[in-house]
Protein backbone atom coordinates (compact mmCIF):
# COMPACT_ATOMS: atom_id res chain seq x y z
CA UNK A 1 0.00 0.00 0.00
CA UNK A 2 2.93 2.37 0.61
CA UNK A 3 4.73 3.94 -2.32
CA UNK A 4 8.33 2.83 -3.15
CA UNK A 5 9.66 6.21 -2.01
CA UNK A 6 8.44 5.63 1.56
CA UNK A 7 9.64 3.00 4.04
CA UNK A 8 7.01 0.52 5.24
CA UNK A 9 4.94 1.57 8.25
CA UNK A 10 3.19 -0.53 10.87
CA UNK A 11 -0.01 0.85 9.40
CA UNK A 12 -0.92 3.30 6.65
CA UNK A 13 -3.21 5.44 8.79
CA UNK A 14 -3.88 5.89 12.49
CA UNK A 15 -7.22 7.48 13.37
CA UNK A 16 -7.48 9.08 16.80
CA UNK A 17 -11.06 8.93 18.07
CA UNK A 18 -13.90 6.60 17.13
CA UNK A 19 -16.98 8.74 17.41
CA UNK A 20 -19.23 9.02 14.34
CA UNK A 21 -16.62 10.90 12.30
CA UNK A 22 -13.71 8.64 13.23
CA UNK A 23 -15.71 5.45 12.68
CA UNK A 24 -16.98 6.64 9.30
CA UNK A 25 -13.48 7.69 8.26
CA UNK A 26 -12.19 4.21 9.12
CA UNK A 27 -14.97 2.61 7.06
CA UNK A 28 -14.21 4.80 4.06
CA UNK A 29 -10.52 3.89 4.28
CA UNK A 30 -11.44 0.25 4.73
CA UNK A 31 -13.50 0.27 1.54
CA UNK A 32 -10.44 1.65 -0.27
CA UNK A 33 -8.08 -1.02 1.07
CA UNK A 34 -6.07 1.25 3.36
CA UNK A 35 -4.57 -0.45 6.43
CA UNK A 36 -5.92 1.50 9.37
CA UNK A 37 -5.66 1.51 13.15
CA UNK A 38 -8.46 3.30 15.03
CA UNK A 39 -7.97 4.13 18.70
CA UNK A 40 -10.60 5.36 21.13
CA UNK A 41 -9.90 6.44 24.70
CA UNK A 42 -13.21 5.19 26.08
CA UNK A 43 -13.46 1.45 26.56
CA UNK A 44 -17.27 1.53 26.37
CA UNK A 45 -19.76 3.33 24.11
CA UNK A 46 -20.85 6.60 25.70
CA UNK A 47 -24.52 5.67 25.25
CA UNK A 48 -25.73 9.27 25.06
CA UNK A 49 -28.00 10.63 22.27
CA UNK A 50 -25.99 13.78 21.68
CA UNK A 51 -26.09 14.15 17.88
CA UNK A 52 -29.64 13.72 16.64
CA UNK A 53 -30.03 14.70 12.99
CA UNK A 54 -28.34 14.60 9.61
CA UNK A 55 -29.15 15.51 6.04
CA UNK A 56 -29.29 13.82 2.66
CA UNK A 57 -25.61 14.42 2.00
CA UNK A 58 -24.75 12.44 5.14
CA UNK A 59 -26.78 9.48 3.87
CA UNK A 60 -24.92 9.70 0.57
CA UNK A 61 -21.63 9.43 2.49
CA UNK A 62 -22.91 6.44 4.48
CA UNK A 63 -23.89 4.90 1.13
CA UNK A 64 -20.36 5.52 -0.16
CA UNK A 65 -19.05 3.58 2.83
CA UNK A 66 -21.40 0.68 2.05
CA UNK A 67 -23.38 1.24 5.25
CA UNK A 68 -26.65 2.76 4.10
CA UNK A 69 -28.43 -0.53 4.65
CA UNK A 70 -27.14 -0.64 8.21
CA UNK A 71 -27.97 2.94 9.26
CA UNK A 72 -30.94 3.73 7.00
CA UNK A 73 -33.58 1.50 8.63
CA UNK A 74 -33.04 3.22 11.99
CA UNK A 75 -33.64 6.72 10.65
CA UNK A 76 -36.82 8.70 11.30
CA UNK A 77 -37.63 10.84 8.27
CA UNK A 78 -40.08 13.66 9.01
CA UNK A 79 -42.44 14.63 6.22
CA UNK A 80 -43.25 18.09 7.59
CA UNK A 81 -41.42 20.88 9.38
CA UNK A 82 -43.71 23.46 10.96
CA UNK A 83 -42.82 26.96 12.11
CA UNK A 84 -45.11 28.21 14.85
CA UNK A 85 -45.52 31.33 16.97
CA UNK A 86 -45.62 31.48 20.75
CA UNK A 87 -49.23 30.32 20.80
CA UNK A 88 -48.41 27.29 18.64
CA UNK A 89 -50.11 28.67 15.53
CA UNK A 90 -48.46 27.53 12.28
CA UNK A 91 -47.32 30.40 10.06
CA UNK A 92 -44.98 28.46 7.74
CA UNK A 93 -44.64 24.85 6.69
CA UNK A 94 -42.00 22.94 4.73
CA UNK A 95 -43.14 19.70 3.14
CA UNK A 96 -39.91 17.79 3.49
CA UNK A 97 -41.30 14.86 1.54
CA UNK A 98 -41.32 17.14 -1.53
CA UNK A 99 -37.79 18.53 -1.09
CA UNK A 100 -35.03 17.06 -3.27
CA UNK A 101 -31.51 18.49 -3.19
CA UNK A 102 -30.17 15.95 -5.67
CA UNK A 103 -28.50 13.50 -3.29
CA UNK A 104 -31.17 10.85 -3.73
CA UNK A 105 -32.18 10.78 -0.05
CA UNK A 106 -34.61 12.61 2.26
CA UNK A 107 -33.34 16.05 3.29
CA UNK A 108 -33.75 15.57 7.06
CA UNK A 109 -33.19 12.43 9.09
CA UNK A 110 -33.23 11.79 12.84
CA UNK A 111 -31.27 8.98 14.44
CA UNK A 112 -30.17 7.52 17.76
CA UNK A 113 -26.45 8.22 18.18
CA UNK A 114 -25.59 5.08 20.20
CA UNK A 115 -27.26 2.89 17.57
CA UNK A 116 -25.57 4.80 14.74
CA UNK A 117 -22.15 4.44 16.31
CA UNK A 118 -22.73 0.75 16.89
CA UNK A 119 -23.57 0.28 13.19
CA UNK A 120 -20.48 2.21 12.10
CA UNK A 121 -18.21 0.20 14.40
CA UNK A 122 -19.75 -3.07 13.30
CA UNK A 123 -19.00 -2.01 9.74
CA UNK A 124 -15.30 -2.18 10.54
CA UNK A 125 -15.61 -5.95 10.98
CA UNK A 126 -15.80 -6.21 7.18
CA UNK A 127 -12.11 -5.37 6.85
CA UNK A 128 -9.18 -7.49 7.92
CA UNK A 129 -6.93 -4.46 7.39
CA UNK A 130 -8.79 -2.20 9.84
CA UNK A 131 -8.28 -2.59 13.59
CA UNK A 132 -10.20 -0.85 16.41
CA UNK A 133 -8.54 -0.56 19.81
CA UNK A 134 -10.75 0.71 22.63
CA UNK A 135 -9.41 2.03 25.90
CA UNK A 136 -6.39 3.46 24.08
CA UNK A 137 -5.31 7.10 24.06
CA UNK A 138 -2.85 9.23 22.14
CA UNK A 139 0.18 10.32 24.16
CA UNK A 140 2.40 12.03 21.59
CA UNK A 141 3.23 12.44 17.90
CA UNK A 142 6.59 12.87 16.20
CA UNK A 143 6.71 13.08 12.42
CA UNK A 144 9.40 13.18 9.77
CA UNK A 145 9.38 13.28 5.98
CA UNK A 146 8.33 9.63 5.69
CA UNK A 147 5.87 8.99 8.50
CA UNK A 148 4.63 9.62 12.01
CA UNK A 149 5.69 7.94 15.23
CA UNK A 150 2.55 7.64 17.33
CA UNK A 151 2.84 6.87 21.03
CA UNK A 152 -0.31 5.23 22.36
CA UNK A 153 -1.21 4.24 25.90
CA UNK A 154 -3.57 1.61 27.26
CA UNK A 155 -5.82 3.53 29.65
CA UNK A 156 -6.40 0.57 31.97
CA UNK A 157 -2.80 -0.67 32.31
CA UNK A 158 -0.81 2.46 31.55
CA UNK A 159 1.37 0.54 29.12
CA UNK A 160 2.60 2.47 26.09
CA UNK A 161 3.16 1.33 22.53
CA UNK A 162 4.87 3.01 19.59
CA UNK A 163 3.20 2.73 16.19
CA UNK A 164 4.69 3.94 12.94
CA UNK A 165 2.06 5.38 10.60
CA UNK A 166 2.05 6.96 7.18
CA UNK A 167 -0.57 9.49 8.28
CA UNK A 168 -2.53 10.42 11.40
CA UNK A 169 -6.12 11.66 11.30
CA UNK A 170 -7.36 13.49 14.38
CA UNK A 171 -11.07 12.76 14.85
CA UNK A 172 -10.88 13.28 18.61
CA UNK A 173 -13.33 16.10 19.08
CA UNK A 174 -13.34 19.62 20.43
CA UNK A 175 -10.59 18.99 23.00
CA UNK A 176 -8.43 17.23 20.41
CA UNK A 177 -5.14 15.84 21.69
CA UNK A 178 -4.09 15.42 18.06
CA UNK A 179 -4.53 19.13 17.44
CA UNK A 180 -2.51 19.99 20.54
CA UNK A 181 0.29 17.56 19.61
CA UNK A 182 0.43 19.01 16.09
CA UNK A 183 0.80 22.51 17.55
CA UNK A 184 -2.28 23.86 15.77
CA UNK A 185 -4.07 26.81 17.36
CA UNK A 186 -7.84 27.14 17.66
CA UNK A 187 -9.55 30.50 17.29
CA UNK A 188 -13.08 31.86 17.42
CA UNK A 189 -15.64 32.41 20.14
CA UNK A 190 -18.40 30.85 22.15
CA UNK A 191 -21.84 32.41 22.16
CA UNK A 192 -23.30 33.57 25.46
CA UNK A 193 -26.58 31.88 24.53
CA UNK A 194 -27.05 28.68 26.54
CA UNK A 195 -29.57 26.08 25.43
CA UNK A 196 -31.13 23.04 27.04
CA UNK A 197 -31.32 19.71 25.15
CA UNK A 198 -33.77 17.08 26.39
CA UNK A 199 -34.01 13.57 24.95
CA UNK A 200 -36.42 10.87 25.99
CA UNK A 201 -38.78 8.08 25.03
CA UNK A 202 -42.53 8.43 24.72
CA UNK A 203 -45.36 6.17 23.45
CA UNK A 204 -47.11 7.37 20.28
CA UNK A 205 -50.39 8.21 22.00
CA UNK A 206 -48.55 10.49 24.46
CA UNK A 207 -47.16 12.73 21.71
CA UNK A 208 -48.97 16.08 21.50
CA UNK A 209 -46.94 17.65 18.66
CA UNK A 210 -46.32 14.90 16.09
CA UNK A 211 -44.29 16.88 13.55
CA UNK A 212 -40.89 18.53 13.56
CA UNK A 213 -41.54 22.01 14.88
CA UNK A 214 -39.56 25.22 15.24
CA UNK A 215 -41.04 27.48 17.91
CA UNK A 216 -40.32 31.06 16.87
CA UNK A 217 -40.84 32.75 20.23
CA UNK A 218 -38.21 35.37 20.97
CA UNK A 219 -38.77 34.82 24.69
CA UNK A 220 -37.83 31.15 24.42
CA UNK A 221 -37.06 29.79 20.95
CA UNK A 222 -37.36 26.03 20.78
CA UNK A 223 -37.08 23.01 18.53
CA UNK A 224 -39.08 19.82 19.11
CA UNK A 225 -39.45 16.66 17.08
CA UNK A 226 -40.23 12.97 17.23
CA UNK A 227 -37.14 10.87 16.63
CA UNK A 228 -36.40 7.29 15.79
CA UNK A 229 -37.70 4.34 17.77
CA UNK A 230 -40.24 6.24 19.85
CA UNK A 231 -37.80 8.92 20.98
CA UNK A 232 -38.51 12.64 21.24
CA UNK A 233 -36.09 15.58 21.27
CA UNK A 234 -36.74 19.04 22.70
CA UNK A 235 -34.34 21.99 22.75
CA UNK A 236 -35.00 25.35 24.45
CA UNK A 237 -33.00 28.54 24.73
CA UNK A 238 -32.38 29.48 28.34
CA UNK A 239 -33.31 32.94 29.52
CA UNK A 240 -30.93 35.31 31.33
CA UNK A 241 -30.40 34.12 34.87
CA UNK A 242 -31.48 30.53 34.20
CA UNK A 243 -28.89 27.82 34.76
CA UNK A 244 -28.65 24.30 33.37
CA UNK A 245 -28.69 22.89 36.91
CA UNK A 246 -31.97 24.63 37.63
CA UNK A 247 -33.61 23.90 34.28
CA UNK A 248 -32.77 20.17 34.28
CA UNK A 249 -34.72 19.54 37.48
CA UNK A 250 -37.45 16.95 36.73
CA UNK A 251 -40.32 19.31 37.51
CA UNK A 252 -38.93 22.01 35.21
CA UNK A 253 -38.29 19.53 32.39
CA UNK A 254 -41.87 18.28 32.75
CA UNK A 255 -43.22 21.84 32.52
CA UNK A 256 -41.19 22.60 29.39
CA UNK A 257 -42.16 19.33 27.72
CA UNK A 258 -45.86 19.45 28.56
CA UNK A 259 -47.04 21.32 25.41
CA UNK A 260 -45.38 18.71 23.20
CA UNK A 261 -45.62 15.36 25.02
CA UNK A 262 -47.42 14.02 28.06
CA UNK A 263 -44.75 14.55 30.74
CA UNK A 264 -46.18 11.76 32.89
CA UNK A 265 -45.38 9.28 30.10
CA UNK A 266 -42.15 10.86 28.87
CA UNK A 267 -39.05 9.00 30.09
CA UNK A 268 -36.12 11.42 30.04
CA UNK A 269 -32.84 9.80 28.97
CA UNK A 270 -30.74 12.95 28.80
CA UNK A 271 -31.14 16.60 29.82
CA UNK A 272 -28.08 18.85 29.51
CA UNK A 273 -27.19 22.45 28.89
CA UNK A 274 -24.88 23.47 26.05
CA UNK A 275 -23.46 26.58 24.44
CA UNK A 276 -22.79 27.27 20.78
CA UNK A 277 -19.20 27.48 19.58
CA UNK A 278 -17.83 29.18 16.48
CA UNK A 279 -14.25 27.88 16.43
CA UNK A 280 -11.85 26.84 13.70
CA UNK A 281 -8.31 25.48 13.69
CA UNK A 282 -5.68 27.71 12.09
CA UNK A 283 -4.99 24.88 9.65
CA UNK A 284 -6.39 21.41 9.21
CA UNK A 285 -3.13 19.77 8.21
CA UNK A 286 0.35 19.77 9.68
CA UNK A 287 2.61 17.63 7.52
CA UNK A 288 1.22 14.09 7.79
CA UNK A 289 -1.34 14.97 10.46
CA UNK A 290 -4.88 15.96 9.52
CA UNK A 291 -7.79 17.22 11.61
CA UNK A 292 -11.42 16.28 10.92
CA UNK A 293 -14.75 17.15 12.50
CA UNK A 294 -14.83 19.03 15.80
CA UNK A 295 -11.06 18.79 16.07
CA UNK A 296 -10.89 21.13 13.05
CA UNK A 297 -14.06 23.22 13.36
CA UNK A 298 -16.99 23.71 15.68
CA UNK A 299 -20.31 25.30 14.82
CA UNK A 300 -23.88 25.47 16.11
CA UNK A 301 -25.43 22.01 15.71
CA UNK A 302 -28.73 23.06 14.12
CA UNK A 303 -30.09 20.63 11.53
CA UNK A 304 -27.19 18.30 12.26
CA UNK A 305 -24.64 20.39 10.38
CA UNK A 306 -22.07 20.16 13.16
CA UNK A 307 -21.86 16.40 12.61
CA UNK A 308 -22.43 16.48 8.86
CA UNK A 309 -19.52 18.87 8.34
CA UNK A 310 -17.28 16.22 9.90
CA UNK A 311 -18.72 13.53 7.64
CA UNK A 312 -17.93 15.76 4.66
CA UNK A 313 -14.35 16.03 5.90
CA UNK A 314 -14.09 12.25 5.91
CA UNK A 315 -15.59 11.87 2.43
CA UNK A 316 -13.36 14.61 1.05
CA UNK A 317 -10.05 13.43 2.48
CA UNK A 318 -10.17 9.63 2.39
CA UNK A 319 -10.26 9.10 -1.38
CA UNK A 320 -7.31 11.45 -1.86
CA UNK A 321 -5.35 9.76 0.91
CA UNK A 322 -6.01 6.35 -0.63
CA UNK A 323 -4.67 7.52 -4.01
CA UNK A 324 -1.51 8.91 -2.41
CA UNK A 325 -0.90 5.74 -0.42
CA UNK A 326 -1.43 3.61 -3.55
CA UNK A 327 1.14 5.67 -5.45
CA UNK A 328 -1.48 6.93 -7.89
CA UNK A 329 -1.19 10.58 -6.84
CA UNK A 330 1.47 12.78 -5.30
CA UNK A 331 1.15 14.47 -1.96
CA UNK A 332 0.62 17.74 -3.85
CA UNK A 333 -2.94 16.57 -4.51
CA UNK A 334 -3.87 18.59 -1.45
CA UNK A 335 -2.52 21.98 -0.71
CA UNK A 336 -2.75 24.01 2.43
CA UNK A 337 -5.29 26.80 2.42
CA UNK A 338 -6.83 28.70 5.27
CA UNK A 339 -10.18 27.19 6.34
CA UNK A 340 -11.88 30.54 5.86
CA UNK A 341 -10.89 30.58 2.19
CA UNK A 342 -13.04 27.63 1.18
CA UNK A 343 -15.50 25.07 2.45
CA UNK A 344 -12.58 22.76 3.22
CA UNK A 345 -8.80 23.24 3.06
CA UNK A 346 -8.10 20.03 1.13
CA UNK A 347 -8.49 21.12 -2.49
CA UNK A 348 -7.76 18.84 -5.41
CA UNK A 349 -5.35 20.43 -7.84
CA UNK A 350 -6.76 18.83 -10.93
Amino acid sequence: MTTPSEPPADVDVVIIGCGPVGALTANLLGVRGVSTLVVERSALPHGQPRAFSCDDEALRVYQQAGLLGQVGPYMHRPVLANYVNRAGRIFARVRLSEVDFGFGHPPLNFFDQPRLEAALRTGLDRFGHVTLRLGTELVSLAQDAHGVDVTLRDVATGQSRLVRAGYVLGCDGARSTTRAEAGIALSGRSYGEPWLAISGDVPPDAVRVPHTTFVCDWRRPAFVSPGTGGSYRLEFMLRPGETAAEMTRPEVVAELAAPYVDPARFTVTRAVGYTFHDLVAARWREGRVFLLGDAAHQMPPFLGQGLVSGLRDAANLTWKLALVLAGRAGRSCWRRTRPSAARTPWRWRG
